[in-house]
């Protein structure tokens, strides 16, 4: 259980040489960065009463971790060793297995046909890995799972902002520095909330906004700069700017 886990010579404790070490439900501030050179090399285990004891590079299993939270991995040692593989909400928007199955608990109720179509899967999908050299390729994570790290990284506050209110800046274009704050002062007030991380440090709490607008305006494809001015009675403005099109009017 992911809830079990100690970042040291006990990680490996309740490993008896098993060639998948599985990792279930961890936490979004797991440290991926651990694994590094347990995925690639050897590493220590501590059995309770026993010295410590080094499993060789070729000894160490495959890690599996298994989570909600879909994590953003930006070094590159770990990005080369870690295959993020999705699941869909199918089960979930069903209602649960047992639901889809129409009362039956998998597998116990599965006929021959069943079990047929599951091992035809599994075979073809041995066979596919098989072809591509005894690898997983990596593989871009669907809109869906990027909406997970994006809120993973940035907070559902943050993401649930931007959301509510993107269709909007990029209807009217530009919206002032004042006017943007009265959005996010009333969206904070509706959500019972002071800041939409942390401790209130303005400045670092403007660019921290900033580059989560500008993340999700880059996956969805939109224009945006952050601090621009535009002219409003002869008077510059300084606000933010949001746009379908690729020119920037006015920078």
């Amino acid at each position: 259980p992911g809830s079990q886990i100690k970042y040291d010579e006990k990680f490996m404790q309740s490993w008896n040489g098993q060639r998948i070490f599985c990792l279930s439900d961890v936490s979004k501030t797991f440290n991926y960065a651990f694994l590094k050179e347990l995925a690639s090399g050897s590493g220590l285990m501590k059995k309770l009463f026993k010295d410590e004891a080094e499993i060789a590079a070729e000894l160490m299993p495959k890690f599996l971790i298994q989570t909600n939270f879909s994590p953003k991995i930006t070094d590159g040692g770990l990005k080369r060793r870690i295959r993020i593989i999705e699941f869909t909400n199918f089960f979930t928007k069903c209602g649960g297995v047992d639901k889809h199955f129409s009362g039956c608990y998998f597998p116990n109720e599965w006929d021959q046909d069943d079990w047929s179509g599951f091992d035809g899967l599994m075979a073809q999908a041995i066979q596919h890995w098989l072809t591509n050299g005894r690898s997983i390729p990596e593989a871009a994570l669907s809109y869906t799972g990027w909406t997970k790290q994006f809120r993973n990284e940035y907070g559902e506050l943050l993401a649930g902002f931007i959301e509510e209110h993107i269709s909007e800046w990029v209807q009217i274009k530009f919206i002032s520095n004042d006017d943007f704050q009265l959005q996010k002062n009333k969206y904070l007030r509706d959500n019972e909330a002071a800041f939409f991380h942390g401790k209130d440090k303005s400045e670092a709490s403007a660019i921290f906004i900033n580059n989560a607008i500008r993340a999700y305006c880059k996956k969805n494809e939109i224009d945006f700069d952050g601090n621009c001015q535009k002219k409003v009675n002869s008077f510059k403005e300084k606000g933010k700017w949001f746009c379908k099109e690729s020119a920037l009017p006015f920078l």
